[in-house]
């Protein structure tokens, strides 16, 4: 493809409302940024729909899931909220692409009580890392795959959605678990990996 041919392309993509220019630099040259719906197409889901029976089943499992992570004293991260947002959310659609999920991540405890119980799920879980960093976020990796269950109609993200959508509601709230260890209030927030 040629620079013209992908101009054309890019042109497409903004009067579909995918991309917007952020900027031209002196050159003219363009910066370009995702808009909300060029964000939905890149994490959308191209696997077989679900029904909505299925995508509750999902979230029954994921909260169950999250309750039991957070009643686990040795592990390092509390999940502080989950907001379903996207189709699920729309009670006329019975067949789903997927079950979008948004969740905050903090840390738990002091600094050292956070680096011990990191380093503890790390060294427990033998593993061969390829890189320092690797090891350092292990743990945290390892919360998102524990909480998806290897179930791909289940799609997480850690953004504040709310800024996204006006279509969202908060079905967990660590707060009101009373057999989730609770973090501090200036617990420090983490990004999935």
């Amino acid at each position: 493809m040629g620079e013209a041919d992908a101009e054309k392309l890019l042109e497409r993509f903004v009067e579909a409302g995918y991309l917007e220019i952020a900027e031209r630099d002196r050159d003219g040259a363009a910066w370009w940024f995702t808009t909300i719906r060029g964000n939905a197409l890149a994490n959308a889901s191209f696997a077989k729909p679900i029904t909505r029976a299925t995508a509750q089943r999902h979230l029954d499992g994921f909260l169950e899931r999250v309750r039991t992570y957070n009643a686990d004293r040795s592990k390092p991260y509390s999940v502080t909220h989950v907001t379903v947002f996207g189709s699920y959310l729309d009670s006329t659609q019975d067949r789903l692409g997927d079950l979008d999920l948004a969740i905050q991540v903090v840390r738990r405890g002091s600094t050292e009580e956070y680096l011990r119980r990191r380093d503890a799920i790390t060294a427990a879980s033998n593993r061969r890392f390829g890189s320092y960093i690797e090891r350092l976020i292990w743990p945290l990796r390892e919360l998102g795959l524990f909480l998806k269950d290897r179930k791909p109609a289940i799609n997480i993200t850690d953004e504040d959605v709310s800024v996204l959508t006006d279509q969202w509601s908060n079905v967990y709230d660590i707060r009101t678990d009373e057999s989730a260890e609770q973090p501090p209030e200036d617990a420090t927030v983490e990004g999935l990996c």
